[in-house]
């Protein structure tokens, strides 16, 4: 298992782009750009991401992380074409 550890910077970026999220769905006055808080948690997801990518890379090999990657996605990838695809058949006729 790959080792977990607390950013406290992260933490308060976090924070920080959830406050001004927060403040500009509130319509406080002079928090106009609380919208780039999303943006912020993109970057934040991506700069956690390819962290956990490298290391298990590094770790188990490349195909071993496709491997992985494909067996998680895959299941729920099919479960919702079947779902639309009935839910198709039934309203688009």
């Amino acid at each position: 298992m790959i080792y977990k550890k607390f950013r406290l910077d992260i933490n308060g970026l976090r924070a920080f782009a959830l406050i001004s999220v927060v403040l500009y769905h509130f319509g406080v006055p002079y928090v106009s750009g609380g919208f780039i808080g999303v943006d912020v948690f993109f970057v934040i997801s991506g700069f956690l991401m390819t962290g956990i990518v490298l290391e298990r890379v590094d770790h188990k090999g490349v195909l071993d992380f496709y491997i992985a990657r494909f067996l998680r996605i895959v299941p729920a990838l099919v479960f919702a074409i079947l779902l639309l695809m009935i839910f198709g058949l039934f309203t688009l006729s």
